[in-house]
């Protein structure tokens, strides 16, 4: 397997991951302030149950969305502006993976022409 696709692969389990427990996080949290709150609203607690728990999510975000956003960071911003300029990026901005960049065996595999193909 590719080793793009297996750091892919873990990338999105790791988001999936987030995502579910945010997803729990939210209503707990919600539900613990709506019952303190109601309960004991001179005696404010809730916090301190759902602090950490949201401090450590919050961390853990913001290191996945600066970990997506390294990579080629400039090439979709310089996209996205000419977008909002109403320009398309390709005619602009090239392609930058050239057939040295791929896995030998595969250039190999996709060469369909002969080197006397060419004028």
């Amino acid at each position: 397997m590719d080793n793009a696709y297996e750091k892919a692969s873990k990338r999105v389990k790791k988001k999936k991951k987030f995502l579910k427990e945010l997803a729990v996080f939210v209503p707990v949290a919600l539900g613990l302030m709506v019952l303190n709150l109601t309960t004991a609203p001179n005696n404010i607690w809730f916090y301190w149950a759902i602090g950490p728990w949201g401090l450590t999510l919050l961390g853990r975000g913001l290191y996945m969305a600066i970990e997506s956003k390294s990579g080629n960071w400039e090439e979709r911003e310089m996209r996205k502006e000419l977008r909002a300029l109403g320009k398309n990026p390709d005619d602009y901005i090239e392609d930058s993976l050239e057939l040295e960049d791929l896995e030998p065996e595969y250039v190999e595999k996709s060469k369909k022409y002969k080197d006397d193909d060419f004028v």
